[in-house]
């Protein structure tokens, strides 16, 4: 009998199951990010309950999750609450790459809304949108080795500013599109 030649098999069945138990880690990262960021909810409502100028916004935060998306969206509590209708979120992959990539993104959630959304007045600082996105950024993943310090409190602190300063650049022009009446639902879409 041939014995295997390729050293990767061999290694493979040398180490079988070392390398299977090695793999389930994988789920147990993905659980630690989900509920990191899923945490920044609490975390939103510390600051909106310590801050004068967002008590006042009337904010409402809710977790989104849709197929492998999840998502934290703020929104003022008048603001119409159909699935397809705005929020200023923060969105993630649940993906095990979450943390390589620019899996993370930041901006104004909507559905069918570009009609109104005065995108024109957007900070430069949201450059991109697509189908589901009238303005968005991507959020960069934490950097270094943030498993050895305090670089994912610093990431933390940094989501939160983002998530922030994306709701006082993106709520006004929101509300504008709702004064304009131009909010239409998406009847009979699939909503991501």
């Amino acid at each position: 009998m041939t014995p295997i030649e390729d050293e990767r098999i061999r290694f493979y069945l040398m180490h079988r199951t070392r390398i299977q138990e090695w793999a389930k880690i994988e789920e147990s990262f993905l659980d630690f990010a989900n509920r990191f960021y899923l945490d920044l909810g609490n975390d939103l409502r510390e600051r909106v309950q310590g801050s004068e100028e967002l008590a006042c916004d009337d904010l409402e935060i809710r977790d989104h999750e849709w197929r492998a998306y999840r998502g934290i969206g703020l929104r003022r509590s008048s603001w119409p609450k159909e699935d397809a209708d705005p929020d200023v979120r923060f969105e993630w992959r649940h993906a095990p790459d979450l943390w390589q990539d620019q899996l993370s993104v930041c901006g104004v959630r909507g559905w069918n809304y570009e009609e109104t959304f005065p995108a024109e007045r957007c900070p430069s600082r949201y450059p991109k949108k697509s189908k589901w996105w009238l303005a968005y950024r991507h959020v960069g993943p934490p950097t270094g080795e943030y498993w050895e310090s305090d670089v994912l409190k610093e990431h933390r602190d940094h989501v939160l500013d983002v998530i922030l300063t994306a709701w006082r650049d993106l709520a006004p022009l929101v509300d504008e599109a709702l004064q304009r009446g131009g909010w239409r639902p998406s009847v009979g879409q699939d909503l991501p």
